[in-house]
């Protein structure tokens, strides 16, 4: 299919241009008006026929679930408050309340899978006990801990329930067989569930730190109709109160990785879609630079028209509130929580809006020069342009194609999967959350818009009118546009091919037709038609649930829904009232009429600087020489102060390899032939220290380093990639100390495992007689809290919870051993603090209210990013950027931003995942590494380049006084930074220790002290030079342009605090005053004493936190300073030359 439309389009193009275009669109050589009549009728009847269709057996080709539900949302909150308050359940007097209508996704992918398919899920809706479809309604109170989640079926019955009750609410304990009958008369009498056909399988208790006692039931039924899966029901009884009822299916392990696995396969062809995708965005950068360099840059229309969809996409986002209460945190402010919301949708979306406005500007740009005939698309719903002809039958073209496309999906799907045996997963045409948002119309019609727009501009123009330029240009144009035609097809189908469907290249086949469709119609008759097809197309199919879900108000959001798939139409229509007849495109609307304003000259010209008035002060370097003398040892002294001492690693990452194998060897375990040796590095658990620092004490802390609290350590992993996915679940992994001694050995083991079923007092002698061999720990020396078997398909697991009372309590939290147990064989036994409930909610409040922060932190940081780019491709395209500068800045990160990702690599496979193949997590790797430096090295290039040209020239300043004067800058700076360590810190200060697991421990901080060099230098380059503009070279606006570096300064260029508010505000106003005092005394003299400053700072950074925390780290940071050095002073010269 997509050979025979490349044809297609090598036989419309191989003689050049396309001919001009008749004013009747749907004209064919040598046929009379009446029978292009009859064509426009024929063409409206066949779509029609194929709405028909597409109407009557959408159902039967979809795999479409009828669900009969009858509460509405209303009724269940009604229903959910009514429990609550009758039986006592969560805040005595709920605040707020959200519900949505969930369907049991893992469950459904397992039942249509391997457990009956289609069928076998919809009898599911007629099980007694459970249901794929519930309603869930959440109950809880701003603050509180204390919150319900109540579940009902479809039809309104009561499903079940979940009470989250505070660890340390006091309530009189019950003995087993006590709490076991509650659950009992509890499930029968409110759920409607009978117990007595179900086998108890899981019997456990847990003990609260205030001494409340909860019990666990998990009750199983094993059903033919299940598979491996079983039907279970989970209960917990919290002290006297029951606080969960939840049916339940449990899905084997099994299935999860064979899932996982074909998975895998979906999201590698997504992954080349996504790399296609980014190689699209390059063509429409460099389609920018060119229109922009002759001056053929149509900007204001493309950045309203991003600006629009951007703005949509914030709304969309923020339409869904209603439903994103149900992940709010009690412990965050209902304000916080809808801050944080809206500047996550604002920060996604200003991210989009800087992609869509290079995608439509290149797209629109390129088509004009590449189809002359078409119809100018930024004019094309003007009034001189919107009632002709050519338009006219674009838009209805539009139009009556999607009916067609729908028929083809339909049948696709009716083929494939009857056929074929491929599998989609089902769904149900209601969706009760559709109409639980705000604005309901909306959320469709915002991604609607999105794809149809965006998608045509990106995956077809920018690539098809590129292909046709450069064809015209080698005399190859039909051979390009084919090439580029089946490019788009399959980037199109790739960048789709993450939906969950089997094959895995099923979205891509699918895509094939639709894409050659979309193609055409670009080719032949511009952008117009096929954006209006996909985003007629797309907003038939997301608005479908609105229009088979009932509710108030529905009919509105039914009747916009189609208006604005309408709106095309509705305009045509409304100019062709304006100008009372239809007439014929005028060739001034054309591409070919557009005339270019006149080009810019690429000569470089140096606009000379503004001379400022203020001279060289002479007492500037002595003042500096003696404000240096004075503070660097007292900085010195504060940072080693608030530095805390931690063991350091003295073996190596291959050393800690030999003692893992070893370890396994002399307790007789053999791993699996082909298992794959993995070794990573982890440090201090900054979670745990920070727990520990606040309430303990440092004393405390150090006391518990190395012990309780983990010092650094390797892990060393042995697991296996090939064979079957389901055994490949068992690894063997050994965690090393920094000196190399042992700490623990740990199994995973697959469920499917045979083992033997111990009883509970076999397994607790078990974990006593395993505490006391790893840790000598004594039964007397320790309570038991909580013990939770796990009945596995062959054998029972154990998981035991001790209390220490050989040491010393701690003021808050607790000291505790973990051992797990599966069959008869220890899988692990470790040591871990406890961190109370109140303390870890504290810390979530503080961490939500820092993440609005780095936000804006974020936004800030993207807007320099991006601003700058887009600035420096302009200024490229008017001869005023040094290509010299752009090369080495740019190729320089990416080259030592991908050494360092290569250096790193053993540590990223050490986390794979054994469910997904090696070599699929290898390429998806791999190909995000790449995009995730090119990025960033491409935007900073373009800003290195253009700001050679921002340098202010100092006036009678020698490079001696300056490198000098520059670094007496930068000490000063690292001096009144190290203020910040006046002040407690909420934490210790650790040395990192990451580099310990690279392939070359010593390259670690060398790569990333280069990078961070040349992004910060960029970074404050742009800064400085913004300063200057805005301060015309000091001569105005000084206060401002200060007032301006100290918010800016604050923002991008703060470096430290980002776990607490307090620490961060105090580390960005001393990196504001930095600024405006760096600026002040000497950067706004010249620019080319930034790379000297940062170095300076980085060069401190280093020397003043010089230790060993694993080998070959003093030498990588020392030889990272002297490159960093000898980087910036090459760069100091390369910008003091003229330019």
């Amino acid at each position: 299919m997509a050979g025979k439309s490349c044809c297609i389009a090598i036989r419309l193009y191989r003689s050049g241009p396309v001919p001009v275009i008749d004013t009747n669109q749907f004209a064919i050589p040598g046929i009379g008006m009446n029978k292009r009549h009859l064509i426009w009728v024929a063409f409206t009847a066949v779509s029609l026929a194929c709405a028909f269709i597409a109407y009557s057996f959408f159902p039967k080709a979809f795999p479409i679930v009828s669900v009969d539900i009858s509460m509405t949302r209303e009724l269940a909150i009604e229903n959910a408050l009514d429990l609550s308050q009758e039986h006592g359940w969560g805040p005595a007097r709920p605040q707020r309340d959200a519900a949505s209508f969930e369907t049991n996704i893992p469950v459904k992918t397992f039942v249509e899978l391997e457990a009956g398919g289609i069928d076998g899920f919809a009898r599911l809706l007629e099980d007694p006990i459970f249901s794929p479809y519930t309603w869930r309604v959440r109950l809880f109170s701003e603050g509180e801990i204390n919150e319900t989640t109540v579940l009902f079926r479809p039809d309104g019955r009561p499903y079940g329930f979940v009470e989250r009750i505070a660890e340390d609410e006091e309530r009189p304990n019950v003995g087993p067989n006590v709490a076991k009958r509650t659950v009992e008369v509890a499930a029968s009498g409110i759920w409607d569930i009978d117990l007595e056909g179900l086998q108890l399988m899981e019997s456990g208790q847990d003990e609260k730190p205030n001494g409340r006692i909860d019990h666990r039931f998990v009750y199983e039924s094993f059903r033919p109709d299940l598979g491996d899966g079983r039907l279970q029901v989970r209960a917990r009884v919290s002290g006297d109160r029951i606080s969960m009822v939840m049916p339940s299916i449990r899905v084997p392990e099994s299935f999860t990785r064979r899932y996982q696995e074909m998975r895998s396969a979906n999201n590698s062809i997504s992954t080349i879609g996504q790399v296609g995708m980014f190689f699209l965005l390059i063509i429409s950068g460099i389609g920018f630079y060119q229109l922009s360099r002759r001056g053929q840059l149509i900007w204001r229309p493309a950045i309203v028209a991003a600006g629009l969809i951007a703005l949509l996409q914030i709304a969309a986002s923020l339409n869904t509130l209603p439903l994103a209460w149900l992940s709010y945190d009690t412990s965050d402010s209902s304000s916080v929580f809808l801050i944080q919301n809206a500047l996550s949708s604002i920060l996604a979306s200003l991210s989009l809006g800087l992609i869509l406005t290079l995608s439509f500007i290149a797209a629109e740009g390129l088509s004009r020069l590449a189809f002359p005939d078409h119809p100018q698309f930024w004019q094309i719903w003007s009034r001189q342009a919107a009632p002709t002809k050519s338009v006219a039958a674009r838009t209805g073209m539009g139009y009556l194609l999607v009916p067609i496309n729908l028929v083809f999906v339909i049948s696709f799907y009716f083929f494939t999967q009857n056929l074929g045996g491929w599998w989609n997963p089902s769904d149900t045409l209601v969706s009760p959350d559709s109409l639980a948002h705000f604005v309901p119309w909306l959320t469709p019609f915002a991604l609607s818009l999105q794809a149809g727009f965006w998608e045509e501009c990106l995956f077809r123009a920018v690539p098809i009118a590129s292909a046709a330029l450069l064809g015209q240009r080698y005399g190859h144009r039909g051979l390009f546009i084919t090439v580029a035609f089946i490019v788009q097809i399959l980037i199109f189908g790739a960048g789709h091919a993450n939906y969950p469907a089997q094959p895995a290249y099923a979205r891509v086949v699918e895509l094939v037709v639709p894409s050659i469709i979309f193609g055409l119609l670009y080719l032949r008759y511009g952008l117009l038609p096929a954006i209006i097809m996909h985003f007629v197309f797309d907003i038939v199919l997301m608005g479908l649930p609105i229009f088979y879900t009932t509710g108030p108000g529905v009919w509105f959001d039914r009747s916009m829904l189609s208006l604005i798939a309408l709106f095309p139409i509705i305009i045509i229509l409304l100019r062709r009232y304006q100008v009372r007849a239809w007439s014929d495109l005028p060739s001034t609307h054309r591409n070919s009429g557009w005339q270019p304003s006149t080009a810019v000259s690429r000569e470089p010209s140096i606009t000379p600087p503004t001379q400022a008035s203020d001279h060289w002060p002479t007492i500037l370097i002595p003042a500096l020489v003696v404000f240096c003398i004075i503070a660097i040892p007292v900085a010195y002294w504060l940072n080693a102060e608030s530095r805390t001492e931690t063991p350091s690693i003295e073996i190596t990452r291959n050393e800690a390899l030999e003692v893992g194998r070893s370890t396994l060897e002399e307790r007789s375990i053999e791993t699996k032939p082909g298992a794959l040796e993995m070794v990573s590095v982890s440090g201090v658990d900054g979670y745990v220290g920070m727990f520990l620092w606040q309430t303990a004490g440092e004393d405390t802390y150090k006391k518990l380093l190395g012990n309780w609290l983990q010092s650094p350590r390797y892990f060393v992993r042995f697991a296996l990639f090939k064979g079957d996915v389901a055994d490949r679940a068992e690894e063997w992994g050994v965690t090393v100390r920094g000196d190399g001694t042992v700490i623990n050995v740990r199994h995973r083991l697959p469920e499917t495992a045979s083992g033997v079923d111990l009883s509970e007092e076999e397994a607790r002698s078990m974990a006593y007689a395993a505490l006391y061999r790893e840790m000598q720990v004594s039964p007397t020396s320790m309570r038991e809290l909580s013990v939770t078997p796990t009945k596995q398909p062959s054998r029972t697991d154990w998981s035991f919870t001790f209390a220490d009372l050989k040491f010393e309590p701690l003021p808050k939290g607790e000291r505790r051993y973990a051992v797990r147990i599966a069959g008869d064989e220890i899988v692990s036994a470790t040591r871990f603090i406890h961190i109370p409930e109140d303390w870890r909610r504290e810390q979530q409040s503080k961490a939500t209210t820092m993440g609005i922060v780095m936000t804006l932190v974020q936004v800030v940081t993207l807007c320099l990013n991006f601003g700058g780019a887009i600035v420096g491709i302009i200024a490229w395209s008017r001869g005023k950027f040094s290509i010299y500068h752009f090369l080495v800045v740019a190729i320089s990160l990416l080259v030592f931003g991908l050494l360092g990702e290569a250096n790193g690599f053993p540590m990223l496979t050490a986390g794979f995942s054994t469910a997904q193949p090696f070599v699929n997590q290898v390429w998806n790797t791999v190909a995000f590494t790449l995009i995730q430096n090119l990025i960033p090295a491409v935007l900073t290039g373009l800003t290195a380049g253009m700001i050679v040209f921002w340098r202010r020239n100092s006036t009678g300043a020698e490079s001696t006084r300056l490198m000098v004067t520059a670094v007496l800058v930068g000490l000063a700076s690292v001096c009144i930074g190290a203020l910040l360590f006046l002040q407690d810190l909420p934490g210790p200060r650790l040395s990192a220790v990451f580099g310990a697991g690279f392939a070359l421990p010593f390259a670690a901080p060398i790569t990333q002290w280069i990078v961070n060099f040349i992004a910060i230098s960029v970074r404050y380059l742009l800064i400085f030079g913004i300063a200057n503009y805005v301060s015309k070279d000091w001569t105005r606006w000084k206060i401002p342009t200060l007032a301006g570096l100290f918010l800016i300064g604050g923002f991008a260029m703060n470096s430290g605090g980002g776990s607490d508010l307090t620490t961060w505000v105090t580390s960005a106003s001393l990196s504001g005053v930095t600024a405006m005092l760096g600026y002040w005394l000497l950067i706004r003299r010249d620019l080319a004493t930034v790379p000297i400053i940062v170095a300076t700072t980085i060069c401190w950074s280093v020397m003043a936190n010089l230790d060993q925390p694993y080998p070959g780290a003093v030498i990588g940071h020392s030889v990272a300073a002297l490159i960093v050095a000898a980087m910036a002073w090459i760069w100091f010269n390369a910008l003091r030359k003229n330019t």
